[in-house]
């Protein structure tokens, strides 16, 4: 009998999916059980569940209180965007000649390893990036050092504590020069910490035994690619440092409608033909964006305008001026932003590097419509930040106020 075309989309899929916590980089990402975080609803599309409930309110022994619901339960429907197919064509004399080195087998395993998976990898990292930014959040940047990245780890850490993210569990990914910087960093501050005794060197290098470290290359960790054919670098890509990641707040949903190998045929000119395809996508689980930080270099402050005018309203006192925001606005202000200034007489401040965090610092926020109280003539600096203090635009000028 004449062999027939089968399609065997599910075994392939099956066998992927053993094969992602070995081949793949971001493999925790993809292998972890995902079942009940998310539902199919078509071939490219999911149901996210969310959850929300009331809190605990005093109870009283002599009164019967009453009987309301207090949760409620919605499902966010989520369109796969990224639908892809690989092709080839194999002459039945080139299996031969190659001593069966070409056999469809042997080009799936090498189109999968050399390709395909670093293609994933590339596009869970980007996307992740860029739905993350799209949540109103800025990375940390900068340059890091044997003398700096400790700190800014802990400092990434932190935020993911402050926001609840479960402390076990977390992953690390940074790229091999990142990775020299971190365990050169880790020796000397043991070494300090030997001497000196600090506790926040010791908070730190504990952390990062916690932390699950994995090493990435280089090109697998940028912001952008071009996926046109296969994943080349964007023009716009910037290198993401670390990672700080818990799998938990991401989902990789993959369906592979088809896989099929037709037998040679007059059609083919007597070859045989390989095609595959599959819907997939990587989403932030809503409501859980608080389980990635990134630190991503060469990012830089955009420009803050600002106009200020003397306030001579009732109660006005020398200094008080009022503020304008002139930029960023529309679509480059953040959702939830927040102001910061610091004036001084003769120069302006220095500005923050991008992504620094000013909370908890001599800066003084301004909530972008009070007066503000500086004196007439000084220099003044205006950061805006995301809504957890971390700057990405900022500006000076002279201020006007009441004398």
């Amino acid at each position: 009998m004449p062999m027939q075309s089968v399609n065997y989309a599910t075994q392939y899929a099956q066998a992927l999916s053993q094969a992602y916590p070995n081949v793949l980089h971001f493999g925790a990402i993809f292998a972890r059980n995902q079942e009940g975080d998310y539902r199919w609803t078509s071939a490219k599309t999911i149901e996210v569940p969310s959850l929300r409930t009331s809190g605990r309110k005093d109870a009283n022994r002599d009164v019967i209180s009453g009987a309301t619901r207090n949760y409620e339960n919605s499902w966010t429907p989520l369109t796969l965007r990224n639908f892809r197919y690989w092709k080839t064509l194999v002459h039945p004399r080139d299996i031969d000649e190659t001593n069966q080195v070409a056999s469809i087998a042997n080009i799936t395993k090498v189109f999968n390893e050399t390709q395909k998976f670093p293609e994933m990898d590339k596009y869970l990292i980007s996307t992740a990036f860029s739905d993350w930014q799209n949540t109103a959040r800025v990375p940390f940047s900068g340059a890091l050092t044997v003398d700096n990245i400790l700190e800014v780890f802990d400092a990434m850490m932190e935020a993911m504590t402050e926001r609840n993210v479960p402390a076990f569990g977390r992953h690390l990914y940074i790229p091999p020069y990142i990775n020299t910087i971190l365990m050169n960093a880790k020796d000397i501050a043991r070494e300090r910490d030997v001497q000196n005794r600090s506790t926040a060197v010791t908070r730190a290098i504990t952390e990062l035994d916690n932390v699950e470290i994995e090493v990435v290359p280089s090109d697998h960790m940028l912001t952008a690619y071009d996926f046109t054919e296969g994943a080349v670098r964007g023009v716009s890509a910037k290198q993401i440092e670390m990672w700080l990641v818990h799998p938990s707040c991401i989902i990789t949903p993959i369906n592979y409608e088809f896989s099929k190998l037709d037998p040679p045929a007059a059609g083919s000119d007597g070859k045989y033909v390989y095609y595959e395809e599959s819907e997939e996508d990587c989403f932030l689980l809503p409501n859980k964006e608080a389980g990635c930080e990134f630190f991503v270099s060469g990012m830089v402050l955009g420009t803050a305008t600002f106009t200020t005018a003397a306030y001579s309203g009732t109660g006005a006192v020398a200094g008080d001026a009022t503020l304008t925001l002139t930029a960023p606005s529309g679509a480059n202000l953040l959702a939830g932003s927040r102001y910061f200034y610091k004036a001084q007489a003769s120069t302006a401040p220095d500005a923050p590097v991008y992504g620094e965090s000013l909370l908890h610092t001599e800066w003084i926020e301004w909530d972008g419509t009070s007066t503000i109280n500086v004196a007439n003539g000084q220099k003044m600096t205006l950061v805006v930040t995301d809504s957890e203090g971390r700057a990405y635009a900022s500006g000076t000028g002279t201020v006007t106020s009441k004398t």
